[in-house]
C-alpha cells in the first residue's frame, strides 16, 4: 500500500543504517532493512490495539496494553503522511473486518 524511509537523524541506535523502511500493506505494518531485505519487526493489524502519533514519530499499542514497536520520523511531513496512511489502511481493514465479525 505504501511505505516510508525512516531517517538516520534522531533516530535510536535500533536503526543503525539508512536502509531502514516501514511497509505498511492491507494487513501489517513491516520494518525492513531494503539492503539484506530482512524483516526487523511486523505486526499484524490484528494483533493493534491502538496507533498513537507522537512528537517524533508513530507508537504502536499492542492487545492487552503491551507496547509494541515506535517508528521514529522526526519530519512532519513523513510523520504525518504515513498517519494518514495508516488511518486509510486500517478503516478499510476494520471495515472489511465488521463483516466478518457480525458487525463488531
Amino acid at each position: 500500500m505504501s511505505h516510508a524511509d525512516l531517517p538516520l537523524s534522531g533516530c535510536p541506535t535500533d536503526f543503525p543504517n539508512d536502509d531502514t523502511v516501514c511497509m505498511l500493506t492491507t494487513t501489517r505494518i513491516l520494518l525492513i532493512r531494503s539492503i539484506k531485505l530482512r524483516v526487523v519487526w511486523e505486526v499484524a493489524f490484528w494483533e493493534l490495539q491502538t496507533i498513537s502519533l507522537e512528537p517524533s514519530g508513530i507508537a504502536l499499542l499492542l492487545r492487552d496494553g503491551v507496547q509494541g514497536p515506535f517508528l521514529p520520523l522526526p519530519e512532519t511531513s513523513s510523520r504525518m503522511w504515513l498517519w494518514k496512511n495508516l488511518e486509510r489502511v486500517l478503516r478499510a481493514y476494520n471495515a472489511s473486518r465488521a463483516g466478518i465479525d457480525g458487525g463488531v
